[in-house]
């Protein structure tokens, strides 16, 4: 398969993900919320329920996640409705929330 077949195979893909975003309602989200998110669902457990700690661990190593910038969008994620905290202490886990 040459590098033009690979490229076409990966505009296409783009194009049905662009797709599944907008029908998600998460092309209104930054890059990094949608980075954070998928993230925070892939250690999530059955009940959808993540602790940030591990998320930010998922995340270590990519160049655009400071630590500040993990926290930001994991509260923009909140007020989007996106995620929801479960309880209020310092260290409370979250919950991923379906839309």
């Amino acid at each position: 398969m040459g590098n033009l077949d690979k490229l076409e195979q990966l505009c296409a893909l783009a194009s049905v993900l662009d797709g599944m975003e907008r029908d998600l309602g998460l092309n209104t989200l930054s890059d990094l919320e949608k980075k954070v998110l998928r993230a925070a669902y892939s250690v999530s457990d059955r009940n959808n329920h993540f602790a940030p700690s591990e998320v930010l661990e998922r995340l270590e190593g990519e160049r655009d996640v400071s630590r500040s910038s993990f926290f930001r969008a994991l509260k923009a994620l909140s007020e989007a409705g996106r995620i929801q905290r479960m309880g209020d202490e310092k260290r409370a886990g979250y919950q991923i929330v379906g839309q």
